[in-house]
């Protein structure tokens, strides 16, 4: 008689690939994405968890700087606005306290950039690993070799 193919993980089966997960998820000298990737599934497991890690993510955030057209005085207020997922600077372009103004909010916006999304090291790619040499190249390499200690010979 066939056994009947199981349609969803017996509860040892979900154990160990559980222990197995958390035992890469702490594994320091394991890869990174191995690490993340099993981070991400034992996270998942667990609902409350998985909307905390999901809240805590920063979303990507613009930011645009726009001269006051003057057009309306008293509507427009100059400074800097959070909307969304978008920042907006508002300057007064026209005068030298304007300008010292977008001068220093210019400099809070990159300040706040820096704090939010820190800069990361390059990621230096390991140097190819060296392939065994054929005969030939190691043939090549000898002869070479030897006609340097003979032209070193003749000159000495």
């Amino acid at each position: 008689m066939s056994k009947k193919k199981l349609e969803k993980p017996t509860k040892a089966m979900r154990s160990r690939a559980w222990a197995t997960l958390a035992e890469v998820a702490d594994n320091p000298d394991a890869a990174d994405h191995a690490r993340v990737s099993a981070a991400r599934a034992l996270v998942r497991d667990d609902p409350a968890a998985a909307e905390a890690a999901e809240a805590a993510k920063k979303r990507p955030q613009s930011c645009v700087f726009l001269p006051d057209n003057g057009r309306d005085p008293g509507i427009t207020r100059l400074g800097i606005y959070d909307i969304d997922c978008q920042t907006v600077i508002i300057y007064d372009g026209s005068t030298e306290e304007g300008l010292a103004d977008l001068a220093r909010w210019q400099a809070q916006m990159a300040a706040r950039i820096e704090a939010d999304y820190p800069r990361q090291p390059l990621a230096l790619s390991a140097p190819a690993p060296k392939r065994a040499q054929t005969g030939a190249e190691r043939q090549r390499k000898r002869r070479a070799r030897l006609k340097v200690a003979a032209a070193a010979k003749l000159a000495a």
